[in-house]
């Protein structure tokens, strides 16, 4: 097989050979090989040549819109497939000049008229929730939760790298004793950072994110007059 030199790709950290073509990438690995390829970067003419032994697999397979893997996004959802959802397609951390003031959602939904679904259109608008909201507040800004939903994109260290690091040591999360007893990560660690605790679990995934306001005025004199 003779390609581009742009057309495969090795990666030496996962051991894999990535072949691409337009809108169409492969993804062999060696290690379930016998007999290792035989990959000539520079064969003639400008292109590289890969000799696949007889009997690989392919391990992952990608198709595409656009001319590079690395610069595909993923397409918008359908407006077939809203059914009278409102989608959150970012989350922004509003800050004042003592830390997380709140949230600003931009969200979408399937507008339309009277007539059919063909005319619907793409409605995007933002909500914006505050710390010392009442729950009816966020209840006719958002509406009503129906759903929860898990995520595995978020780490750890992305998020150090973007905050900086945590000066105290974690908190460790039993829930054994609280009211909250249902924990399906086991034992996490709690970080305090910027007025935000990040709970992290031991594959260093992120399992929740809590904010939190600044101190009520008055708070902390009702708490020193405590015996």
């Amino acid at each position: 097989m003779f390609l581009s030199d742009l057309g495969i790709v090795y990666n030496s950290a996962e051991q894999l050979f990535h072949l691409n073509f337009r809108g169409l990438s492969f993804s062999f690995q060696l290690d379930s090989w016998t007999e290792a390829p035989k990959y000539e970067p520079n064969f003639a003419h400008g292109l590289a040549s890969l000799q696949i032994p007889h009997g690989a697999t392919v391990k992952r397979m990608y198709i595409y819109s656009g001319n590079s893997l690395q610069d595909t996004k993923a397409p918008a959802m359908p407006l077939s497939c809203f059914l009278g959802n409102v989608y959150a397609e970012s989350v922004d951390v509003l800050r004042d000049g003592t830390g997380p003031s709140g949230l600003r959602l931009r969200l979408l939904a399937a507008g339309c008229g009277p007539g059919l679904l063909a005319d619907a259109k793409m409605r995007v608008f933002e909500r914006s929730v505050y710390f010392g909201d009442s729950c009816q507040d966020v209840l006719s800004m958002l509406g009503s939760p129906h759903k929860v939903f898990y995520k595995s994109e978020d780490k750890w260290d992305n998020i150090q790298e973007l905050l900086g690091h945590p000066v105290e040591k974690p908190v460790v999360l039993h829930r054994s004793s609280s009211p909250n007893n249902t924990n399906p990560f086991g034992s996490t660690f709690c970080f305090g950072l910027q007025r935000m605790i990040f709970e992290v679990m031991q594959n260093n995934h992120i399992a929740s994110v809590t904010l939190y306001g600044p101190p009520r005025p008055g708070a902390h004199l009702r708490t020193a007059e405590l015996p």
